[in-house]
């Protein structure tokens, strides 16, 4: 639940975070891909936010798009641990591709 808490934190919209902390959260979210290949989409935001700066210290604005995606994450990632082991991968990995497929049916 520590990824969950830290999007949590990091979805506050108007705030600044530091490019360190951007990175450092991107670096958490690529982790948890691995397991979760289909959240891909929700680090957009985040590597666009995060292009051409160079200074770690630098202050970057949460903004709309870095807030949804990382809900949308949190709110699948939330989804996925519900089911719990006893259910079998392939039934997260089913209903992760269908939540996915809606969301994307509503972005149209």
């Amino acid at each position: 639940m520590d990824l969950i808490d830290a999007l949590r934190e990091f979805t506050i919209q108007g705030t600044q975070c530091s490019l360190q902390d951007f990175q450092h959260l991107t670096g958490h979210l690529n982790w948890a891909l691995n397991v979760y290949p289909l959240l891909c989409p929700g680090l957009s935001a985040l590597y666009a936010k995060m292009a051409g700066k160079l200074e770690k210290k630098a202050l970057i604005w949460v903004n709309n798009d870095v807030t949804w995606e990382l809900m949308w994450v949190t709110n699948h990632l939330l989804a996925c641990i519900s089911f719990g082991p006893s259910h079998g991968i392939s039934i997260t990995c089913l209903r992760l591709l269908s939540l996915f497929i809606w969301t994307l049916q509503e972005m149209v």
